[in-house]
């Protein structure tokens, strides 16, 4: 179990030299490429492609709905040296299965989501974080792909909330007012102390090279506490560490 390579800013490069690579030792090497309609950009290396919709390719492809226990379950028969999955499982509802199939079918891979850094802040609008459509935050602790799940309470992280930030992280009497005006004030305040704002651009994203298999795990058992304090916490403390 090997998570060998990673970034939280941009590797692709360095995926592009892996294949090459294996393709010096291993000429018929398998690459399958999970959700990469959209953007095919390692068609060079992949032999298929497994999307929901048709992919500008001569490569083989498999469609149909990764999310469907029927359609991975017709492939786990075949077995791929290497697999991508890139900006694919912070889309779907439940990316266990996905990621755990993954491991299934090849001997090694390459998995690449927004970071969160970006997903925290203003990247595609004022007026929510990160990409609107995502559905997780991931981060990389270590040998483990930990998600959390993007919930409303993520709007309070917006720059326009910049008064409130200031109340919460003043004296006590500015921490009291903050609680009078916002009923359950998040306790913390201000922007998540992990934030980096260099790394919250398009184009960067957390990205890592697995190879026989690697962990992963819903942060806090994906329970997001009881109450808005609790789950404020859970985006501080538990994305704090790690990529």
């Amino acid at each position: 179990m090997a998570i060998t390579d990673a970034s939280d800013t941009h590797m692709r490069g360095r995926v592009w030299q892996y294949l090459r690579n294996l393709r010096e030792r291993n000429p018929g090497a398998a690459v399958l490429d999970i959700g990469g309609a959209a953007n095919p950009w390692c068609d060079e290396y992949v032999t298929t492609y497994a999307d929901l919709r048709p992919v500008p390719t001569t490569r083989e492809v498999l469609l149909g709905d990764i999310c469907d226990s029927r359609f991975r379950d017709s492939m786990n028969g075949r077995r791929w040296d290497f697999a991508i999955c890139t900006h694919v499982l912070e889309d779907i509802r439940d990316p266990r299965p996905v990621v755990e199939w993954m491991q299934r079918v090849a001997r090694a891979g390459f998995i690449a989501v927004p970071n969160k850094h970006t997903e925290v802040s203003a990247i595609s609008s004022p007026h929510y974080p990160g990409y609107y459509s995502h559905r997780w935050i991931f981060t990389l602790q270590g040998q483990t792909l930990r998600a959390v799940a993007k919930l409303p309470l993520l709007g309070y992280y917006r720059k326009d909330n910049y008064w409130l930030h200031r109340l919460q992280t003043g004296g006590p009497l500015l921490r009291r007012l903050a609680r009078v005006l916002t009923p359950r004030a998040f306790p913390d305040g201000g922007m998540p102390p992990w934030l980096d704002p260099a790394k919250a651009k398009h184009g960067l994203e957390l990205a890592f090279i697995w190879e026989d298999s690697f962990e992963f795990e819903y942060l806090n058992g994906d329970y997001c506490g009881p109450d808005a304090e609790a789950m404020n916490r859970w985006y501080i403390e538990g994305l704090r560490e790690g990529l």
